[in-house]
């Protein structure tokens, strides 16, 4: 089951929140978006995502994906617009997806990967996300960002 709304920090008790960044860099043809690989042997193991994390408790979702960008890639962003919230029931848990629109703080800085929880990580334009296996929670949050980016 799936389904969204505009909600951007709401989340039904018995779910997970989740903040994921759509991170871009670049704008028009030129536009970038940052995924990353989940390594093997943890949840979702080899699926592409957008980075992020679970929302710690006293935590807002910005402030989740700062400290996640910063903790699992190196990056510092900054935080933009919002996105649909989207829950998802999986086998092993309900979550809540909540994602929005970053750009980096310092263009310049370039990602790494903790390899204990990132396998690898692309830019990749737009267009190119349908080529990307994406955990099937993720897949209303790809169309959304194709469209918002025109793609």
């Amino acid at each position: 089951m799936v389904s969204m709304d505009r909600e951007a920090h709401h989340k039904p008790p018995d779910r997970t929140l989740i903040a994921l960044g759509v991170l871009v860099r670049g704008a028009g043809p030129d536009a970038r978006i940052l995924l990353t690989r989940r390594a093997e042997g943890t949840v979702l193991g080899g699926f592409w995502e957008f980075p992020g994390g679970k929302v710690d408790a006293g935590e807002s979702v910005p402030q989740a994906l700062v400290r996640e960008f910063w903790e699992e890639v190196g990056l510092a962003i900054e935080v933009g617009p919002g996105l649909d919230g989207i829950d998802h029931d999986y086998e092993h848990g309900a979550i809540r997806l909540q994602a929005h629109f970053c750009r980096p703080a310092r263009p310049d800085q370039q990602p790494r990967a903790d390899p204990a929880v990132i396998a690898e990580h692309r830019w990749v334009a737009p267009h190119q996300l349908p080529e990307f296996r994406f955990p099937p929670a993720n897949t209303p949050l790809v169309h959304q960002v194709m469209r918002s980016l025109g793609a």
